[in-house]
């Protein structure tokens, strides 16, 4: 299993400011341009399912990864992903069409 420290070492990280219960960092079919390192709270990664709603498939949070579809192509989000209360994260940046960029090591600080 790659180490989270890997991960964040490999990438453009930034703090996020927090984003409040009941949020969207993102939901199904958008760009996926970034990946979230969660430092606090929790988020709901979400399924809508025809004719019965948004389903939560995945609980995440301090110290977990949300956004894998950041990592390849097409680089498109598959779920919805909502906090469900107050949280903090890092994120990562980069253009989808810019894949060699996602191996670039620099630390930002940004809120």
């Amino acid at each position: 299993m790659t180490s989270l420290k890997n991960i964040c070492r490999s990438s453009r990280l930034r703090e996020k400011c927090p984003v409040p219960g009941k949020a969207f960092y993102f939901s199904g079919r958008g760009s996926a341009d970034e990946f979230y390192f969660i430092r606090e709270g929790m988020v709901s990664v979400e399924m809508v399912i025809p004719h019965l709603g948004a389903t939560t498939v995945q609980t995440l949070g301090e110290g977990e990864i949300l956004g894998w579809s950041w990592v390849s192509p097409p680089y498109r989000w598959h779920f919805n992903a909502k906090t469900l209360k107050r949280t903090r994260a890092l994120s990562s940046t980069q253009s989808a069409s810019a894949p060699s960029a996602r191996k670039t090591i620099t630390w930002a600080t940004k809120c």
